[in-house]
């Protein structure tokens, strides 16, 4: 496997999960374990922070749609692939004018880990069209966004944390139908 082009433009996926079937969100963290003649044990994180896998189903497009998103998404092109993580919503406490790349105030018990500088958040609102920003600083209860696009969200917007990608071993594409109804997603973090 070639290394990830990072010239090359992210795919962003928003599709939301069929929630009838199971969402799985899964971390994963790398301890390196040194064991001495007498028995004992020293351990050492070799990761600060977990890598997290996504995987859930989603009401499937019709054929020509599916094949036109699968040819964009083939390895060979080893494009990023950015997913909300659909788990983990939050709310914004203010309105948020993602064009001048602001401060978002995010509600208590936001998870740290999950938003990322250099990763991409997800904003949604009920009759405002939906928008993927880049993340250029966390605090603890604030996100701070790259400036791009005309969208203002009020309080009460939901903001997604994203995963960016790609798909997860053995799977040669970012979606695999599963039949006429359903597709699978299943991405790595990188």
């Amino acid at each position: 496997m070639s290394l990830l082009n990072t010239t090359t433009t992210p795919q962003f996926l928003e599709e939301q999960p069929d929630w009838s079937q199971p969402v799985t969100l899964e971390n994963a963290w790398v301890t390196e374990i040194q064991e001495s003649r007498d028995g004992s044990e020293q351990r050492s994180a070799r990761r600060e922070k977990p890598r997290y896998r996504l995987e859930y189903a989603i009401a499937a497009l019709n054929i020509g749609e599916f094949s036109q998103r699968r040819a964009k998404s083939l390895l060979e092109q080893m494009a990023a692939i950015v997913v909300p993580i659909w788990t983990d919503p939050h709310t914004s406490a203010g309105t948020v004018t993602v064009a001048a790349g602001q401060t978002v105030t995010l509600g208590s018990g936001m998870d740290t880990h999950k938003f990322k500088v250099g990763g991409y958040c997800y904003f949604v609102q009920t009759g405002k069209v939906s928008v993927f920003r880049q993340i250029t600083a966390v605090g603890t209860t604030t996100i701070t966004v790259a400036a791009g696009g005309t969208v203002s969200f009020t309080a009460g917007a939901e903001v997604y944390p994203c995963l960016t990608g790609l798909p997860s071993e053995g799977i040669s594409f970012l979606l695999s139908k599963l039949d006429d109804n359903q597709e699978a997603v299943a991405i790595e973090e990188l």
